[in-house]
């Protein structure tokens, strides 16, 4: 089966026929971690490493991704489409921007 990234818009009339898509059950996942527009993730269980493209993860929630983040992972036909984050992530906070305070007086 071969992917791609192109998006189609189709009509269709009231006699058409859709075929029913049955997603694979959510598979527990690690990032490993991301080379070019790829993420490499590692299956916890069978410990095979397999690449995703970066757009499968929502673009607001990319940026949370890092090494070590434990991922689900939903797939269609063996192939990864729809990578989550778990509801709750730990992140560390490495450096604090200061930004110089304005004081403004104001006359009563």
């Amino acid at each position: 089966m071969e992917r791609c990234s192109a998006a189609a818009a189709v009509r269709a009339s009231s006699s058409d026929k859709l075929e029913s898509v049955f997603l694979e059950p959510a598979e527990p996942y690690t990032m490993l971690y991301q080379e070019g527009d790829k993420l490499v993730l590692m299956h916890d269980e069978t410990f095979e490493q397999t690449e995703v493209l970066k757009y499968a993860v929502d673009e607001g929630t990319r940026r949370f991704l890092a090494d070590g983040v434990k991922l689900s992972v939903r797939s269609f036909a063996g192939e990864p489409l729809f990578v989550a984050l778990p509801q709750y992530v730990e992140l560390k906070v490495d450096e604090v921007l200061k930004v110089p305070m304005i004081r403004i007086d104001v006359a009563a």
